[in-house]
């Protein structure tokens, strides 16, 4: 029943095959040879066949090479055959099942393997074109710092004697290899003191010089609107009023809206707004308009 489900053969109208090169007749010849036995002859020659064409890589093999094969094995005594039989067998379990779906699957994989690639390729242009705006983004972006940073120089040069009158400052990068992650230091000279960093001076001097680089950005960059709170809290009358001297020549272009408890700024405004406390606990704002003609 088993060769039967196997190899579609009945032993019982079986019949050994006959060769064109080695026929029964010169198997019986050899010395040591026995009758050749349906069942060992036909399943051992099948099962050899099959092991040695997986092993090979050859699919289907010569008449001729399985001519010699089976001549061979009927020229072999019944336990030489059965040890055969036994080792393709072996070698037959060792190759394992046979994956009836494997073309299906290498399919799905080689469509799945495609689309795949196509993703990592389309990646690879998205990162390099990234790359690409990235670099032209930071040449452009090193091109106008220089500018800029050049441009803020000059005017701190020309607003710190200004409003020190007299002494001198200028911007400098610190050493990088790169000027967008470099660091800018200041120095100051205030009128009869030696060059140094703005670190070293005193608490008005370092406002002063704040205001200087502050108001030399405002002129590189104008805005139609500022906002500056209490920047002149350190400073002295005279400061203040060299202060509000240039905050107002750039009023002219430009809105300030300046919080302050100075009285020296306070009369340079056009209008004020204030808060007031008439009742205990109630807050009230108050606006003046201030005119530079007392008949209006």
């Amino acid at each position: 029943e088993r060769i039967r489900d196997r190899w579609q053969v009945e032993l019982a109208t079986w019949t050994p095959p006959t060769f064109s090169t080695v026929g029964p007749e010169a198997a019986s010849t050899v010395p040591g040879a026995a009758p050749a036995t349906p069942t060992g002859a036909d399943e051992g020659a099948a099962e050899l066949d099959a092991a040695d064409s997986a092993e090979t890589g050859q699919d289907d093999p010569s008449q001729e090479t399985l001519d010699a094969e089976h001549a061979r094995l009927l020229g072999e005594s019944v336990e030489a055959r059965r040890e055969a039989l036994d080792d393709a067998r072996r070698r037959l379990e060792s190759i394992g099942e046979v994956n009836l779906g494997a073309i299906e699957e290498h399919e799905e994989l080689g469509e799945r393997f495609r689309f795949l690639n196509e993703q990592r390729d389309d990646l690879e242009r998205t990162v390099n074109s990234l790359r690409e705006a990235i670099a032209r983004i930071n040449r452009t972006s090193r091109r106008r710092f220089r500018e800029t940073f050049d441009a803020v120089n000059e005017r701190f040069q020309q607003n710190f004697p200004r409003l020190f009158e007299g002494g001198k400052a200028s911007l400098s990068l610190a050493e990088a290899e790169d000027v967008l992650e470099a660091g800018i230091e200041i120095m100051a000279q205030p009128p009869g003191k030696r060059l140094q960093n703005v670190t070293l001076l005193s608490g008005g001097e370092k406002t002063l010089t704040a205001c200087a680089l502050l108001v030399s950005l405002f002129q590189v960059h104008p805005s139609p609107f500022f906002l500056l709170d209490e920047v002149d809290a350190a400073l002295d009358d005279a400061n203040v009023g060299r202060l509000n001297e240039i905050i107002r020549e750039m009023g002219a272009e430009s809105q300030f809206l300046l919080i302050t408890h100075n009285k020296a700024t306070i009369e340079t405004a056009d209008q004020l707004y204030g808060v007031t406390m008439e009742e205990k606990g109630v807050s009230k704002i108050v606006g003046v308009e201030l005119r530079d003609d007392v008949s209006a």
